[in-house]
């Protein structure tokens, strides 16, 4: 759905180790959760929003064995 309404506000989990893959570029969760949105996004439309203290994830997903989020393509 292209709607500016979100699909879902909550919370998910997410391995540290977890593929990002935005374009050609391709990073951990972990670097995506913190460089990604602190004003240096390097080609990411999502990430870490520091000022505003949210986490931006528009894409799809696929979980591990344990309902975490393991692989993250964004849109």
């Amino acid at each position: 759905d292209e709607s500016a309404a979100p699909y879902y506000t909550g919370k998910v989990r997410i391995t540290k180790d977890a593929v990002i893959h935005a374009g050609d570029k391709t990073r951990t969760a972990a670097q995506y959760l913190t460089a990604a949105g602190n004003g240096q996004r390097e080609g990411f439309r999502g990430g870490f929003n520091k000022r505003e203290q949210w986490v931006s994830l528009n894409g799809s997903f696929t979980l591990d064995a344990a309902g975490n989020i393991a692989d993250f393509t964004e849109r």
